[in-house]
């Protein structure tokens, strides 16, 4: 990050012009005030205000940020509710009570909106959480891949109808290996399945 001089200078300039400004044209005193303490003040407060703008303006937290919203808003009642009752001689424990008020009702609308910022006003009383299932392994399943056996569970048996050659393919999966013979099973259920559907 580079410093640009020129803007720098530019800024001060504008700065010291508008002050001057504002203590020769705007600023007014009372009898027993004095103006450049005054200003003094202002400026103090310009200075605190600006360092929480630039503190807002350089965090990346979101949550931080709506803090810094909120504590600007209760400042600038806090400031209004003074300056609007400095000429009225109120007693002081009232323009106090005046002050509290004002924040407590920022707060209460600024949590307000915090909360809708994300959720509904009236969210709190409807559930968005939707039911769901939890499957639970009770029991572990172990296979050994059978020769002639497809994934869907079908089996590729030798043809009944094909009289010649049917009894000697199960022949050679009766006297087969350990597959063969699970297949050989395999068959043998498939054709009493059929029967039964046939009311054999």
């Amino acid at each position: 990050m580079e410093l640009i001089y020129s803007n720098i200078i530019i800024f001060l300039v504008s700065i010291m012009g508008i002050i001057g400004g504002y203590y020769k044209f705007i600023l007014t005193v009372g009898n027993d005030e004095d103006k450049r303490i005054k200003l003094a003040k202002h400026v103090l407060i310009l200075i605190v205000f600006t360092g929480i703008i630039h503190l807002y303006s350089i965090t990346e937290d979101l949550q931080l940020k709506r803090f810094f919203v909120v504590l600007l808003a209760v400042i600038i009642n806090t400031y209004s509710v003074i300056h609007s009752t400095k000429q009225c001689n109120f007693p002081n424990l009232y323009v106090i009570r005046l002050v509290i008020y004002s924040a407590i009702i920022t707060i209460i609308s600024a949590g307000i909106l915090w909360y809708t910022t994300s959720n509904t006003l009236f969210g709190f009383m409807v559930s968005t959480e939707e039911n769901s299932v939890i499957h639970t392994a009770t029991s572990i399943f172990t296979s050994k891949l059978i020769k002639g056996v497809n994934l869907d569970g079908s089996v590729s048996c030798p043809d009944p109808s094909d009289t010649d050659n049917y009894t000697t393919e199960m022949n050679k999966l009766n006297t087969g290996d350990e597959y063969d013979k699970q297949k050989y099973n395999a068959c043998l259920e498939k054709e009493i399945r059929a029967d039964l559907k046939k009311g054999i």
